[in-house]
């Protein structure tokens, strides 16, 4: 697995039958009756539980949805995963600028200013560096369902999240800052300019 991607695995049960109830039968011994592939991907299990240094990977668990298809269930997995994957993105951008301007001693607490600019820059740096890479499901069904349709989908999704566009998406938050009339964000944005490579949790 490339050190430079985030892996975003995220689970999804579906529920395939027309009624959308609170019981689940996720709960129940369950079989799976179908695959989308012949075997599941090594990359379902070859993802870390939280970041860290050797291995930049997520796991991402949705709740237990019920849909009424499979086409339903993917697409929600999908905007699921992608929005999991753009959070993980933002999130390292804002701690990589909180720990640059706690190193300069700049105070930002409560700046709007710099929040808009966070969310402006990130929004357009997430979409180009987040993207379904593979897609994986399995039908399960419910082995003493009375109701031969009572069956589940899980869906994984996995997710690439370009590392290398942090830098670039830092960069253009440090142009905008020093432009900024404030001089704690005129300062902060100076300070940004310094960075150069991939922030790496600790």
């Amino acid at each position: 697995m490339r050190p430079d991607r985030l892996i975003a695995l995220l689970s999804v049960l579906g529920l395939a039958n027309a009624f959308l109830g609170c019981a689940s039968g996720a709960d129940q011994d369950l079989e799976v009756v179908e695959r989308s592939k012949a075997k599941a991907p090594a990359w379902i299990a070859d993802s870390a539980a939280v970041p860290t240094n050797d291995k930049n990977s997520f796991v991402f668990s949705s709740q237990r949805d019920k849909f009424a298809s499979l086409p339903v269930a993917i697409k929600a997995s999908q905007l699921q995963a992608l929005d999991s994957g753009k959070t993980a993105f933002t999130g390292k951008i804002e701690q990589q600028v909180h720990q640059i301007a706690d190193e300069n001693k700049i105070k930002i607490e409560n700046s709007d200013d710099l929040q808009q600019i966070i969310k402006r820059v990130t929004k357009i740096a997430a979409a180009a560096a987040v993207n379904v890479a593979d897609l994986y499901y399995e039908k399960s069904q419910a082995l003493y369902a009375r109701d031969p349709s009572n069956v589940f989908y899980q869906v994984f999704v996995l997710v690439d999240v370009q590392s290398d566009k942090i830098p670039l998406a830092v960069s253009e938050i440090a142009q905008q800052l020093q432009r900024s009339a404030k001089p704690d964000l005129k300062k902060l944005g100076k300070a940004l300019t310094t960075f150069g490579q991939p922030f790496v949790s600790h």
